[in-house]
């Protein structure tokens, strides 16, 4: 159920001429990831990334009930999100975005698929070629 989304998140790499072979990643659903100073976490990576290397397996754990509860924008955000942790090593955005969308209305959007929270799903959807070149830069 959410290989499709780390199969997609390869295809999308590609498209913006970007290289990405995952060969050492565990996917999985938890029954509840609870809650963190930020808010409601509804997905985590676990990874140990010291000095350029990677010890053990990155782990990204998804919460159930939230996927299985939203919608599909939603849904890729979130595995996005915590791939950019777990495979290309991101870390958390706070910055915003003036941009203009073809309905020619600029618009105020996190900067990146790696803010903290679930980007909204009209602006993932609206914005989704500049988040997907925006995350494999």
């Amino acid at each position: 159920m959410l290989q499709p989304y780390v199969n997609r998140f390869v295809a999308d790499a590609a498209s913006v001429g970007r290289t990405i072979d995952i060969t050492n990643l565990i996917v999985q659903f938890a029954p509840d990831l609870g809650s963190d100073s930020l808010g409601e976490t509804v997905g985590d990576c676990m990874v140990q990334y010291y000095e350029g290397n990677v010890y053990g397996t990155p782990t990204i754990l998804i919460d159930r009930p939230f996927f299985e509860g939203t919608d599909e924008w939603s849904r890729h955000t979130v595995m996005y999100h915590e791939m950019g942790h777990c495979v290309l090593f991101r870390v958390h955005r706070f910055d915003w975005l003036s941009i203009y969308g073809p309905d020619l209305v600029e618009h105020s959007i996190a900067a990146s698929i790696m803010w903290p929270y679930v980007i909204a799903s009209a602006d993932a959807q609206m914005f989704e070629n500049y988040y997907i070149s925006e995350m494999f830069q």
